[in-house]
């Protein structure tokens, strides 16, 4: 066990699935509480019929307003076009989207793995 540790560490990790069933659509992805957190880091990965897109989203907050970027972007079995990733406030929450504009001709589901700190 690391004695020098902090014991402010957070991880619940959670796995959740999101369908998406028509195109240009912003999907709340997931929710979670300004105070909850200062760092979020997500495993994103998106998987429309024979394609796959992982990548990493890391949020931050200072307790009102967030940043995101997105980063290590891999696609196997074509490329997948117009994916937007977004983390926006809502009141007292964070809340992350996806918007894929060319889920029109196969639906995609969206699984993500959150950490927080």
């Amino acid at each position: 066990m690391c004695r020098s540790c902090s014991n402010s560490w957070r991880s619940p990790k959670r796995s959740l699935a999101t369908p998406f069933a028509s195109s240009n659509t912003a999907t709340t992805v997931d929710t979670t509480a300004l105070a909850g957190f200062t760092t979020a880091k997500y495993t994103v990965s998106i998987k429309q019929g024979s394609k796959v897109r992982s990548s990493e989203v890391m949020v931050q907050t200072d307790g009102t307003s967030v940043d995101v970027t997105e980063f290590g972007i891999i696609e196997t079995g074509g490329k997948m076009t117009g994916i937007a990733v977004t983390a926006t406030t809502s009141g007292a929450n964070m809340i992350l989207t996806v918007t894929i504009t060319d889920a029109s001709s196969t639906n995609a589901t969206v699984k993500l793995n959150k950490i927080l700190l």
